[in-house]
């Protein structure tokens, strides 16, 4: 056992650069949390989303990999179940076919 006096209100990023996220991090984690929600892993790399393709016989292309994102995250009632989603780099910045609306943006609806 540590003889160190810990100061109560210190949390895990006080002293660092971090500590001013301290609260939105904490608020973050309890969202994620969230009971009775799950996270959605659609965090698949160009190579595994292929062979999830291969079985179904659909061309691993990026037209094909947008549409199968929009269509997870545009699934009716979704934030009734899920609290996060991780997402593929790839992903991040792609945008609907029309080139309107990022797919990431469906998921703050």
């Amino acid at each position: 056992m540590s003889s160190e006096k810990k100061d109560s209100k210190s949390g895990p990023f006080m002293g660092t650069s971090g500590a001013k996220y301290e609260k939105e991090l904490i608020a973050t984690a309890r969202k994620i949390a969230t009971p009775g929600k799950g996270i959605l892993a659609a965090d698949e790399s160009t190579g595994t989303i292929a062979a999830r393709f291969k079985e179904i016989k659909v061309e691993n292309n990026r037209a094909n990999r947008r549409e199968y994102r929009r269509m997870l995250f545009t699934t009716p009632d979704l934030g009734k179940w899920i609290s996060g989603v991780i997402c593929y780099e790839e992903t991040l910045m792609e945008k609907t076919e029309d080139g309107k609306t990022r797919l990431v943006d469906y998921l703050n609806k």
